[in-house]
């Protein structure tokens, strides 16, 4: 079984970086990349096993209030 991740990230390098260095390895599928946390909050409904998210994602939103919708 693969582990589902979501990526969300606002710098496009960073965020697509990821995704390509997660995407090789076996165990990983990155079930959404997203730049927005409105896309973020969207995406994690599918309850994802991992959400890596740049803490600036944001900057109008602590990163606390992002960690509680999670």
């Amino acid at each position: 079984m693969r582990v589902q991740i979501v990526i969300a990230d606002a710098a496009d390098l960073i965020r697509l970086g990821m995704v390509s260095v997660l995407e090789k390895q076996t165990h990983y599928h990155v079930e959404a990349s997203v730049n927005t946390l409105t896309d973020l909050l969207t995406v994690i409904k599918s309850k994802p096993q991992i959400v890596i998210v740049d803490e600036r994602l944001d900057p109008a939103t602590d990163i606390l209030q992002i960690l509680e919708h999670i």
